[in-house]
């Protein structure tokens, strides 16, 4: 099976591009794909977000815009680059809405690691391609195989649109999950994989055995299943990893508003799915997440002293300004001052007058 049916990557094509180059969302898929713009020299024109994400702030240095802002300013010959990825209807409506009236790409980025899937990586891959090919079980799947390859050197949408199915046709005729299972969901969020699985077997199941280290996300999770579940559930406030250790998760930042989509990293105590034998959602003292440190207090703040009456704003008058009368300006102050006086700018409204003398510079 020859896969490589395009001998240029996204990335080079991007590169070859003189159109405006606009990206569409922000956060961590955005950062790698501007890591990669800068490799190839590529350059982008701007950031834009759907209109309720725009709230005047800032990514990589642009000014988030909502799309009609960008198009005022760079007209509908542009280049939109999809920098997130969706599931939800209404978001690809979205995505689909783009790519009939823009040239939109999507290009891949990896999850870890620098290395792209361009055409010297299929070449590099070849046989491993051809073997995970030959791994699929009929037509369908071998026709998803070919496009998913296609689209992550495109980065086109219709590569994938040709080969969409829906998720019941995954769970009916593949997982084809029963009322004996028994789920484990690494990563549980608030409980939705579970949810959706069992939509499909009619609320029935052997166990649930779910890991979620973020404190608030755990929090939803262990309210759903005392909710949805009546607590048949075994929750770990705890990520599934290789060993017993500690690593460090993003938690996105609070009370920033110019900080949207931007996340710092806290270190949070992970270790592996055999921590259940501690209990349901138990830790051990040392593994507690450490707050943050708090944070020092404010400044105090003096008030003015009380002043008599009450200012009120003085009614504007048009009122001719006198001249000042010329004078030399000392020589120490810059030798490229002139003699100039411009103006004596008399100030009121419950002000003391103040005369002031201006100098221009020739």
């Amino acid at each position: 099976m020859d896969f490589l049916t395009e001998n240029q990557s996204v990335w080079e094509r991007l590169q070859a591009e003189t159109r405006p180059i606009v990206l569409y969302g922000m956060g961590d898929g955005a950062d790698k794909i501007l890591r990669v713009f800068d490799r190839y020299g590529i350059r982008a024109a701007g950031v834009f977000a759907s209109d309720e994400f725009v709230r005047g702030h800032s990514f990589a240095g642009f000014r988030v815009q909502r799309l009609s802002e960008v198009v005022e300013t760079l007209g509908e010959d542009i280049v939109v680059v999809l920098c997130f990825g969706s599931q939800r209807p209404e978001v690809l409506e979205k995505f689909y809405a783009l790519d009939a009236r823009f040239d939109v790409v999507a290009p891949d980025v990896p999850v870890v690691g620098e290395s792209l899937f361009t055409p010297d990586f299929v070449r590099a891959n070849r046989e491993k391609l051809a073997r995970a090919y030959d791994l699929m079980a009929d037509e369908t799947a071998r026709r998803c195989f070919v496009e998913t390859v296609r689209f992550k050197l495109t980065g086109r949408l219709a590569c994938l649109r040709a080969c969409e199915t829906g998720k019941d046709e995954a769970f009916g005729t593949i997982l084809r999950p029963g009322a004996d299972e028994h789920f484990v969901d690494l990563g549980a969020y608030n409980g939705d994989t579970i949810r959706e699985l069992l939509s499909y077997t009619g609320g029935r199941y052997g166990s649930v055995t779910a890991l979620e280290p973020d404190p608030r996300s755990f929090r939803k999770l262990e309210q759903y299943v005392e909710t949805d579940l009546g607590g048949r559930a075994r929750l770990i406030q705890a990520g599934a990893w290789s060993e017993d250790t500690e690593l460090a998760t993003l938690e996105k930042r609070e009370n920033d508003r110019h900080a949207v989509g931007r996340q710092r990293g806290r270190g949070r105590p992970l270790h592996p799915a055999q921590a259940r034998r501690r209990g349901r959602g138990a830790r051990r003292p040392d593994r507690r997440a450490r707050d943050p440190a708090p944070l020092p207090p404010p400044p105090e703040r003096r008030l003015l002293p009380p002043q008599r009456g009450h200012l009120r704003p003085a009614p504007a008058r048009a009122r001719a300004l006198p001249r000042a009368p010329a004078f030399p300006a000392p020589p120490s102050l810059c030798p490229r001052v002139g003699r100039e006086p411009l103006r004596r700018i008399i100030k009121k409204a419950g002000n003391p007058v103040r005369d002031a003398v201006y100098y221009k510079v020739e």
